[in-house]
């Protein structure tokens, strides 16, 4: 026997003793025919108590149509028409690795509007027996922002994952070189294409990012002065070049004596190589780069500093722990937080704080406030030809003053003023 109406929207099946529920959601302005979606409940009470509750969620707009939107295919959808608009290459690109590699092959064939609290959350323990609860927490602010929008396109009528509970961020332990370590790690750089690098990254705390950007149109030998302006970075096989992602990350930063004369040997080395190669010479101005001109892969330079690090047998540290480094010997020299977040291009002083305030409390009980590197350890190495290399003007007095990681003067932003122009 064929359905019976007995109610509005509600229906009776006598074969199956049940009753049939019709909730109408409107009509689809894709097609033009009314949404509906039909539950089964045993009584006719119950039938009437669950068409209340959606006519009054329906009355304050709590009610979201029916969607096909999987967690796939919207988060292809919020790739595609959100994030690649809005956002950098290299943060799309993590975005689509995280989906790729962990969301998709867990949630991506659920419903979004059959997500649940539990299947988040079960997601989350899965993944923290392969990765690091600060890995797992990137997860959770991509489906919160994710779902956040969701919600916003009434695709979701509420987002599931602002009741997930998170994982506990965990901070890593930072253990940067003492003075002796680097001035050690910076005598076996020089005989390698990392001696800038690693130059840069101790006495100035820059990223791989902005050291890879910098351009000769950047360096003011006459002022002394680098103006951190671009960045280079990997996102998967492309490099691409780009504006730091902060105001405070676009800087002028000043250079003491031994970055200068890294400087200006490279310069002069540029100058070299651009003659014996001419037209086949790199013509885009980058200040690392190959014989040819061509700048380095960001990868190919993270891996050689990994190498040079383990094969003379230096502590574990990464380039960008150099960075870390610099910080800890600016505080250990007694630099104010405010001058040492101004110079590492951190948009807050409580980024640098949340960041090295433990650091700072371990260097405190170990080195000294005025730590000093060895001047025999940072003279060049013998067999650096290029210093009695002739350009356009004489060669570098073979003995320049000691190193310096940071000019004493806080209150100048790290700036001070030249003891000699540029010869």
């Amino acid at each position: 026997m064929a359905r019976k109406k007995v109610a509005k929207n509600i229906y009776y099946d006598d074969a199956k003793r049940l009753y049939y529920v019709s909730f109408y959601y409107g009509v689809d302005p894709k097609t033009g025919k009314p949404i509906r979606k039909n539950k089964t409940v045993k009584s006719k009470r119950e039938a009437k108590k669950l068409l209340t509750e959606f006519e009054y969620k329906k009355d304050i707009n709590a009610v979201t149509r029916p969607s096909e939107h999987t967690v796939k295919t919207w988060l292809e959808y919020w790739i595609t028409k959100i994030c690649e608009p809005n956002l950098q290459k290299t943060t799309v690109y993590g975005y689509k690795q995280i989906i790729k590699n962990h969301i998709e092959p867990i949630l991506g064939s659920t419903l979004m509007q059959k997500v649940t609290v539990d299947q988040v959350q079960r997601y989350y323990a899965d993944r923290l027996k392969h990765l690091a609860p600060n890995t797992v927490l990137k997860h959770h602010a991509l489906l919160k922002t994710a779902f956040d929008v969701a919600v916003k396109q009434d695709v979701i009528a509420k987002s599931p994952i602002d009741r997930v509970q998170t994982p506990k961020r965990t901070h890593r332990e930072i253990t940067p070189y003492n003075a002796e370590q680097l001035s050690e790690l910076l005598y076996e750089a020089l005989y390698s294409k990392l001696g800038l690098v690693v130059v840069l990254a101790a006495y100035l705390g820059l990223r791989r990012g902005e050291i890879l950007g910098l351009k000769w149109e950047d360096v003011d030998f006459v002022g002394r002065t680098i103006s951190i302006k671009r960045t280079r970075t990997s996102a998967g096989s492309e490099v691409i070049s780009k504006t730091p992602k902060t105001f405070s990350s676009n800087r002028l930063v000043y250079m003491p004596d031994r970055v200068w004369e890294e400087m200006d040997l490279a310069e002069r080395r540029n100058a070299k190589n651009r003659l014996e190669h001419g037209n086949d010479f790199n013509k885009e101005g980058y200040v690392i780069v190959d014989k040819n001109g061509k700048p380095y892969r960001p990868n190919y330079i993270s891996e050689l500093f990994t190498k040079v690090v383990t094969e003379k047998g230096f502590p574990k540290l990464t380039l960008h722990g150099l960075r870390h480094t610099f910080v800890s010997l600016a505080n250990a020299q007694g630099h104010t937080m405010h001058d040492i977040s101004k110079m590492a291009g951190h948009s807050r002083i409580d980024t640098t704080s949340r960041l090295y305030t433990h650091m700072f409390e371990k260097a405190n009980e170990t080195i000294g406030l005025h730590a000093t590197i060895s001047d025999r350890k940072l003279r060049r190495p013998p067999g650096r030809k290029l210093l009695a290399y002739r350009i356009d003007r004489e060669p570098l007095p073979p003995c320049q003053p000691a190193w310096r990681p940071l000019p004493v003067n806080p209150r100048s932003n790290f700036l001070q003023a030249p003891t000699h122009n540029r010869r």
